[in-house]
């Protein structure tokens, strides 16, 4: 007679050849999808994202295998799109089957536990994404927001000019300006740059925005967050969530006043949202969870993408002096040394219009933009996309697409520039992405980046830290494609008087 040892011994063996049978099937390619690397069993093409420098991956992906590649991951697939045709016949003229958010994300399943705009999908996302583009378009006036980013731009200004011309590095100058707009247009609040609570929450942000690189492999393996020591920081990003949530809930509630009765008593973003809960009976999706999460969008996306893309600004004036000579030229012959630039100064400065496209092109700070999923099969070039699917668009492929930029390696403001130097739009720049998911604060971002670029230019000329030796052109990765940490040095145009 068999014994029990024995016959529960054959069982799992049984049971664990059965799975690895399944997932040696699972494995092989379907001849109907688009084309990629062999994956291997269990472990898909996980191997191929092992280099650091995953930009120049999805690069030798694209050379090998076209503009449509599919990766394998546990049982999930991961489609990546290129070049900007391509990307836009998906992601626009197929909207319908690629706008929702895939729930196997880690940030999107554990962080914002698809709530919020950026992390939601379905009626939750139309509905909020609406509002919000109502809030920024209507509610808020958009003289009001140049008004207080100006004032902003004031005393970030002071703060360069307070480093006296000693090298300087910029992330924390700027990262609090932003989160200071961010407030003030949030919860009518704002902080001085030395505030204790505020350089909290600037580390909580700066930490999410280091680890999020490390939890790519949590969203096709999420086991692997059980491991001991926390390696893929995932437990580190929760916390600094609750961090955040938790500085968040105390200034919520250190506001005065209670809900505006009518709309023309809005203040900010919270006045806004408390008088549409009110305004709705019965259930609401308008609650407390929600607001948290918007406000906490605001401040990880919003802030850090407008912050790299100034640091990147630094980055191509120091190599291209001759650039940041006409910048000047531009500025001063429009606006002289006195007067601080406005969004009225923003069709006579081209130059300065285009510099900035080229910044937000090169600088790419957002390389796959959010990961989107199919949410039925559909078909693209006679390629299967099934339902379920991550999708990604390559968004270097679109900023760096020839068709579209010549020379697309070389930094040059005036490919945006027509005979008569007159900034012309270029419909394929997409740095805010495309589709239905567009950046939501775009039209906030190019205030900022106007007002923030122009004064910086009107006020100092930019030096690398060492004469001899320009800092190296590197990206890091995160949420955000920023420039790596760099020194420089503002020497003041004039004296700043404040």
């Amino acid at each position: 007679m068999l014994s029990v040892t024995f016959l529960v011994t054959g069982g799992i063996c049984v049971v664990l050849a059965c799975m690895v049978i399944s997932l040696i099937l699972r494995s092989r390619r379907d001849v109907h999808l688009p084309p990629g690397p062999t994956p291997l069993p269990i472990l898909g093409n996980s191997l191929v994202l092992v280099p650091t420098d995953k930009l120049a991956v999805y690069k030798r992906l694209r050379a090998e295998f076209g503009d449509i590649v599919c990766l394998t991951f546990g049982t999930t697939k991961c489609v990546i799109f290129s070049g900007y045709d391509l990307i836009r016949e998906v992601f626009v003229k197929k909207g319908d089957a690629t706008t929702n958010r895939p729930p196997q994300s880690f940030f999107i399943k554990s962080i914002q536990k698809g709530y919020g705009v950026g992390g939601s999908s379905g009626n939750l996302w139309k509905e909020h994404r609406t509002f919000i583009l109502n809030f920024l378009r209507k509610s808020f006036r958009r003289e009001r927001l140049e008004g207080l980013i100006e004032h902003e731009v004031t005393h970030y200004i002071k703060r360069i000019h307070d480093a006296n011309e000693k090298p300087m590095e910029l992330r924390r100058i700027i990262g609090t300006s932003l989160t200071n707009v961010t407030l003030t247009l949030g919860m009518s609040k704002r902080f001085e740059h030395d505030d204790a609570r505020l350089i909290q929450l600037l580390k909580a942000i700066d930490d999410i925005m280091l680890y999020s690189g490390f939890s790519e492999a949590l969203c096709f393996f999420p086991a692997l967050k059980y491991l001991p020591g926390d390696m893929f920081h995932a437990q580190s990003m929760l916390d600094d969530k609750e961090d955040i949530f938790k500085w968040l809930k105390e200034l919520i509630d250190e506001r005065p006043g209670g809900v505006p009765e009518h709309e023309d008593d809005i203040e900010d973003f919270i006045d806004a949202f408390m008088l549409e809960a009110k305004s709705q009976e019965g259930d609401t999706t308008y609650t407390e969870h929600q607001l948290l999460h918007v406000l906490f969008e605001f401040f990880v996306a919003g802030v850090e993408t407008s912050g790299a893309t100034i640091r990147w600004a630094v980055m191509f004036m120091l190599h291209n002096k001759d650039v940041q000579d006409k910048l000047a030229d531009e500025i001063i012959s429009n606006l002289g040394y006195e007067r601080t630039p406005t969004m009225a100064d923003h069709p006579h400065l081209n130059y300065c219009q285009a510099f900035i496209s080229e910044v937000q092109r090169c600088g790419n700070v957002a390389p796959l933009s959010g990961p989107h999923s199919a949410s039925k099969d559909f078909y693209v070039n006679d390629y299967l996309i099934p339902k379920g699917a991550t999708l990604l668009m390559n968004l270097t492929s679109a900023l760096k697409d020839p068709k579209y930029f010549d020379d697309p390696e070389a930094f040059r403001p005036e490919r945006f520039l027509d005979s008569e130097g007159t900034y012309v739009v270029q419909n394929s720049l997409i740095p805010f992405s495309i589709g239905r998911r567009i950046c939501l604060g775009k039209d906030l971002a190019k205030i900022e980046l106007f007002l923030f670029i122009t004064s910086m230019v009107q006020n100092f000329e930019f030096l690398p830290e060492d004469p001899n030796t320009l800092p190296e052109i590197l990206g890091c990765d995160g949420i955000s494609h920023g420039p790596v940490t760099f020194k420089f040095i503002a020497k003041r145009r004039r004296p700043v008087k404040m």
